[in-house]
């Protein structure tokens, strides 16, 4: 992992920030384990980036999140930090912190994500331009 040069918080005309753009198939989540209840503590799920795009500025209050890197590469937003991941690489997102992936490259990025809770809060921080209020 490195840390890429300067960059904006906003996307660019080259990348879609358009839902299509993230793919999440869910692993396990306590909906996929009905039987434990709420106990699962746990949540996986494989996450692909389309090529030049950007996933919403978003944060978890309630989990940490692992993102590992298993194929391409993506620029990976953690608080107010940017950082270069490639296939191979793992980075951990404390609780509530916002963040958000960028691929930069012509190929899609795939990704496994862990999380610390079986039922994760979402909160987006971007307003309806697109900006990240939080950042």
């Amino acid at each position: 992992m490195s840390e890429p040069g300067p960059q904006t918080q906003n996307s660019t005309d080259h990348e879609s920030v358009t839902p299509e753009a993230v793919n999440m198939t869910w692993l396990m989540e306590d909906k996929i384990l009905p039987d434990t209840g709420p106990n699962a503590e746990l949540s996986l799920a494989k996450m692909t980036l389309a090529p030049h795009s950007l996933s919403e500025a978003h944060r978890h209050p309630n989990c940490t999140e692992a993102v590992h890197i298993l194929h391409g590469q993506i620029h990976q937003r953690i608080g107010q930090k940017w950082i270069i991941m490639q296939a191979g690489d793992t980075c951990l997102i404390p609780k509530d912190t916002p963040h958000q992936s960028r691929n930069l490259t012509d190929e899609t990025a795939i990704m496994m994500l862990a999380y610390s809770s079986g039922t994760r809060i979402y909160i987006s921080t971007q307003d309806e331009d697109g900006r990240d209020v939080e950042a």
